[in-house]
Protein backbone atom coordinates (compact mmCIF):
# COMPACT_ATOMS: atom_id res chain seq x y z
CA UNK A 1 0.00 0.00 0.00
CA UNK A 2 1.66 2.81 -1.38
CA UNK A 3 3.44 5.72 1.29
CA UNK A 4 1.98 4.61 4.17
CA UNK A 5 1.39 1.47 7.01
CA UNK A 6 1.71 -0.39 3.65
CA UNK A 7 4.59 1.23 1.95
CA UNK A 8 6.25 -1.71 1.17
CA UNK A 9 10.18 -1.81 -0.30
CA UNK A 10 11.48 -4.58 -2.51
CA UNK A 11 14.32 -5.79 -1.39
CA UNK A 12 17.39 -5.25 -4.01
CA UNK A 13 20.76 -6.88 -3.27
CA UNK A 14 23.29 -4.13 -4.30
CA UNK A 15 25.93 -5.40 -2.51
CA UNK A 16 27.20 -7.88 -4.89
CA UNK A 17 27.40 -7.31 -8.59
CA UNK A 18 26.53 -10.78 -9.01
CA UNK A 19 23.21 -10.95 -7.26
CA UNK A 20 20.07 -9.88 -9.04
CA UNK A 21 16.95 -8.51 -7.20
CA UNK A 22 14.98 -11.34 -5.08
CA UNK A 23 11.88 -12.24 -6.98
CA UNK A 24 9.11 -11.87 -5.08
CA UNK A 25 6.54 -14.72 -3.92
CA UNK A 26 2.91 -13.96 -5.25
CA UNK A 27 0.14 -15.98 -4.38
CA UNK A 28 -2.23 -15.28 -6.91
CA UNK A 29 -5.46 -16.14 -4.53
CA UNK A 30 -4.29 -13.53 -2.41
CA UNK A 31 -3.69 -11.14 -5.12
CA UNK A 32 -7.01 -11.82 -6.96
CA UNK A 33 -8.77 -11.05 -3.08
CA UNK A 34 -6.79 -7.92 -3.56
CA UNK A 35 -8.35 -6.95 -6.46
CA UNK A 36 -11.87 -7.68 -5.72
CA UNK A 37 -11.26 -5.39 -2.75
CA UNK A 38 -10.05 -2.64 -4.62
CA UNK A 39 -13.11 -2.87 -6.79
CA UNK A 40 -15.11 -1.39 -3.71
CA UNK A 41 -13.40 1.88 -3.49
CA UNK A 42 -13.41 1.81 -7.68
CA UNK A 43 -16.77 1.74 -7.67
CA UNK A 44 -18.05 3.37 -5.07
CA UNK A 45 -17.92 7.52 -4.90
CA UNK A 46 -19.83 7.91 -1.47
CA UNK A 47 -19.09 5.42 1.20
CA UNK A 48 -18.58 5.34 4.65
CA UNK A 49 -17.37 2.93 7.38
CA UNK A 50 -15.73 3.42 11.67
CA UNK A 51 -12.72 1.86 12.26
CA UNK A 52 -11.44 1.01 16.22
CA UNK A 53 -7.90 1.47 15.99
CA UNK A 54 -4.99 -0.09 18.62
CA UNK A 55 -1.40 0.79 18.41
CA UNK A 56 1.63 0.28 20.49
CA UNK A 57 3.11 3.11 21.72
CA UNK A 58 6.90 2.72 22.95
CA UNK A 59 7.67 3.71 26.46
CA UNK A 60 11.46 4.30 28.14
CA UNK A 61 9.98 2.33 31.29
CA UNK A 62 7.14 0.64 30.19
CA UNK A 63 8.23 -1.03 26.86
CA UNK A 64 5.34 -1.01 24.41
CA UNK A 65 1.93 0.05 25.82
CA UNK A 66 -0.96 -0.06 24.22
CA UNK A 67 -3.56 3.09 23.25
CA UNK A 68 -6.56 2.80 20.95
CA UNK A 69 -8.91 5.45 18.97
CA UNK A 70 -12.21 5.23 17.27
CA UNK A 71 -12.23 6.88 13.94
CA UNK A 72 -15.67 7.57 11.50
CA UNK A 73 -15.10 7.77 7.96
CA UNK A 74 -17.13 9.95 5.02
CA UNK A 75 -15.22 9.80 1.65
CA UNK A 76 -17.10 11.38 -1.22
CA UNK A 77 -14.50 9.97 -3.96
CA UNK A 78 -12.06 11.05 -5.39
CA UNK A 79 -11.42 13.88 -3.26
CA UNK A 80 -13.60 15.06 -0.52
CA UNK A 81 -13.10 13.29 3.44
CA UNK A 82 -14.11 13.74 6.66
CA UNK A 83 -12.91 12.43 9.13
CA UNK A 84 -13.19 11.88 12.95
CA UNK A 85 -11.48 10.34 15.61
CA UNK A 86 -11.67 10.34 19.34
CA UNK A 87 -9.65 8.70 21.79
CA UNK A 88 -6.04 8.41 22.94
CA UNK A 89 -4.86 10.45 20.81
CA UNK A 90 -7.60 13.36 21.42
CA UNK A 91 -10.83 14.26 19.88
CA UNK A 92 -10.34 15.37 16.22
CA UNK A 93 -11.87 16.15 12.90
CA UNK A 94 -10.53 16.45 9.59
CA UNK A 95 -11.99 18.04 7.03
CA UNK A 96 -11.21 17.64 3.09
CA UNK A 97 -13.22 19.54 0.17
CA UNK A 98 -10.47 19.19 -2.48
CA UNK A 99 -8.56 21.76 -2.36
CA UNK A 100 -7.64 22.80 1.82
CA UNK A 101 -7.50 20.47 4.28
CA UNK A 102 -8.42 21.74 8.13
CA UNK A 103 -7.65 19.65 11.28
CA UNK A 104 -9.63 20.79 14.05
CA UNK A 105 -8.88 19.57 17.69
CA UNK A 106 -12.16 19.77 19.67
CA UNK A 107 -10.75 20.03 23.23
CA UNK A 108 -8.05 22.52 22.77
CA UNK A 109 -10.99 24.45 20.61
CA UNK A 110 -8.13 25.21 17.87
CA UNK A 111 -7.10 24.55 14.37
CA UNK A 112 -5.18 24.35 11.30
CA UNK A 113 -5.36 24.71 7.68
CA UNK A 114 -3.52 23.47 4.71
CA UNK A 115 -3.59 23.97 1.00
CA UNK A 116 -2.79 20.30 -0.21
CA UNK A 117 -3.40 18.15 -3.48
CA UNK A 118 -6.72 17.64 -4.96
CA UNK A 119 -7.14 14.12 -4.72
CA UNK A 120 -7.57 11.96 -1.13
CA UNK A 121 -4.05 9.53 -2.07
CA UNK A 122 -2.06 12.43 -2.81
CA UNK A 123 -3.84 14.79 0.05
CA UNK A 124 -2.51 11.65 2.31
CA UNK A 125 0.68 11.61 1.26
CA UNK A 126 1.21 15.18 1.63
CA UNK A 127 -0.18 14.56 5.28
CA UNK A 128 2.68 11.74 6.00
CA UNK A 129 5.65 13.11 4.73
CA UNK A 130 5.47 16.53 5.79
CA UNK A 131 3.67 16.10 8.80
CA UNK A 132 4.43 13.09 9.60
CA UNK A 133 0.69 12.49 10.23
CA UNK A 134 -0.38 8.72 9.85
CA UNK A 135 -3.05 7.51 8.12
CA UNK A 136 -3.62 3.62 7.47
CA UNK A 137 -7.20 3.44 6.26
CA UNK A 138 -6.05 6.11 3.65
CA UNK A 139 -4.13 3.16 1.82
CA UNK A 140 -7.66 2.03 0.37
CA UNK A 141 -8.24 5.42 -1.68
CA UNK A 142 -4.84 4.59 -3.58
CA UNK A 143 -6.42 3.98 -7.22
CA UNK A 144 -3.02 1.39 -7.97
CA UNK A 145 -2.54 0.16 -4.03
CA UNK A 146 -2.39 -3.04 -5.29
CA UNK A 147 -0.04 -2.48 -8.15
CA UNK A 148 1.97 -1.04 -5.58
CA UNK A 149 1.76 -4.07 -3.07
CA UNK A 150 3.13 -6.83 -6.04
CA UNK A 151 5.54 -4.54 -6.94
CA UNK A 152 7.17 -4.12 -3.71
CA UNK A 153 6.72 -7.40 -1.27
CA UNK A 154 9.01 -9.71 -1.24
CA UNK A 155 6.05 -12.21 -0.16
CA UNK A 156 2.61 -11.94 -0.46
CA UNK A 157 -0.24 -15.39 0.78
CA UNK A 158 -3.42 -16.27 1.11
CA UNK A 159 -3.27 -18.24 4.33
CA UNK A 160 -7.15 -19.70 4.42
CA UNK A 161 -10.67 -18.85 5.92
CA UNK A 162 -10.76 -17.40 9.07
CA UNK A 163 -13.63 -16.26 11.19
CA UNK A 164 -13.23 -12.42 12.76
CA UNK A 165 -16.05 -10.69 15.28
CA UNK A 166 -18.25 -13.69 13.66
CA UNK A 167 -17.76 -13.07 9.52
CA UNK A 168 -15.63 -15.45 7.65
CA UNK A 169 -13.02 -13.82 5.97
CA UNK A 170 -10.32 -14.28 3.63
CA UNK A 171 -6.92 -14.02 5.71
CA UNK A 172 -4.02 -12.89 3.44
CA UNK A 173 -0.35 -11.83 4.71
CA UNK A 174 2.32 -9.97 3.33
CA UNK A 175 6.30 -9.57 4.31
CA UNK A 176 8.14 -6.09 3.59
CA UNK A 177 11.75 -5.33 4.61
CA UNK A 178 10.06 -3.03 7.27
CA UNK A 179 7.04 -4.52 8.27
CA UNK A 180 4.56 -8.51 8.50
CA UNK A 181 1.18 -7.09 7.75
CA UNK A 182 -2.28 -8.93 8.06
CA UNK A 183 -5.65 -8.31 6.00
CA UNK A 184 -9.08 -9.88 6.66
CA UNK A 185 -11.12 -9.40 3.62
CA UNK A 186 -15.20 -10.73 4.39
CA UNK A 187 -16.26 -13.57 2.39
CA UNK A 188 -19.29 -11.81 0.32
CA UNK A 189 -20.24 -10.09 -2.61
CA UNK A 190 -18.41 -6.90 -1.47
CA UNK A 191 -15.02 -8.36 -0.25
CA UNK A 192 -14.96 -5.92 2.43
CA UNK A 193 -11.82 -4.77 4.83
CA UNK A 194 -13.07 -6.52 8.22
CA UNK A 195 -9.28 -6.66 10.14
CA UNK A 196 -6.34 -5.04 9.29
CA UNK A 197 -3.08 -5.40 11.34
CA UNK A 198 0.96 -4.51 10.67
CA UNK A 199 3.76 -4.98 12.79
CA UNK A 200 6.87 -2.90 12.54
CA UNK A 201 9.56 -5.19 12.31
CA UNK A 202 12.01 -2.72 11.49
CA UNK A 203 11.27 -0.62 14.71
CA UNK A 204 12.55 -1.76 18.11
CA UNK A 205 10.03 -3.82 20.54
CA UNK A 206 8.16 -4.50 17.03
CA UNK A 207 5.06 -2.29 17.27
CA UNK A 208 1.53 -3.68 16.22
CA UNK A 209 -1.41 -1.43 15.04
CA UNK A 210 -4.58 -2.68 14.39
CA UNK A 211 -7.79 -1.70 12.81
CA UNK A 212 -11.40 -3.02 12.86
CA UNK A 213 -13.41 -1.98 10.27
CA UNK A 214 -17.29 -1.97 10.86
CA UNK A 215 -20.89 -0.03 9.95
CA UNK A 216 -20.30 0.03 6.23
CA UNK A 217 -22.17 2.02 3.84
CA UNK A 218 -21.10 1.30 -0.09
CA UNK A 219 -24.01 4.35 -0.63
CA UNK A 220 -23.73 7.11 1.90
CA UNK A 221 -25.65 10.37 2.05
CA UNK A 222 -23.37 12.96 1.01
CA UNK A 223 -23.81 16.83 1.06
CA UNK A 224 -21.38 19.08 -0.12
CA UNK A 225 -21.32 21.12 3.10
CA UNK A 226 -20.17 18.53 5.40
CA UNK A 227 -16.58 18.84 3.88
CA UNK A 228 -16.46 22.79 4.62
CA UNK A 229 -14.91 23.81 8.40
CA UNK A 230 -16.96 26.73 9.66
CA UNK A 231 -14.68 28.03 12.98
CA UNK A 232 -16.76 27.74 16.61
CA UNK A 233 -16.64 30.12 18.27
CA UNK A 234 -13.86 31.39 20.32
CA UNK A 235 -11.42 28.89 18.22
CA UNK A 236 -8.05 29.48 17.75
CA UNK A 237 -6.21 29.79 14.43
CA UNK A 238 -2.37 27.60 14.81
CA UNK A 239 0.48 26.39 12.22
CA UNK A 240 0.72 23.28 11.73
CA UNK A 241 4.61 22.90 11.13
CA UNK A 242 6.21 20.27 8.88
CA UNK A 243 8.47 17.70 10.08
CA UNK A 244 12.32 17.45 9.80
CA UNK A 245 14.02 14.96 8.22
CA UNK A 246 15.55 13.47 11.22
CA UNK A 247 12.29 13.51 13.18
Amino acid sequence: MKKTVLALGLVLFLTCPNLKAQKPEIDTVALQLLERMQMLFSNNNNLSFTMKTSYDIVSDDLGLVKHSDEVTLLASLPNKLLVESNGDKGHLKLFYNGSRLVLYDFEKNHFAMLNVPKTIAEMVDELQFSYGIEFPAGDFFYPDFVSDITGSVQKLSYLGISVVDGKECYHIAAKTPDNTWQLWIEKSIYHLPVRLVVVYDGVPEHPQYQADFENWNLNAFVHRGLFEFMPPPGSDEIKMLKTTANK
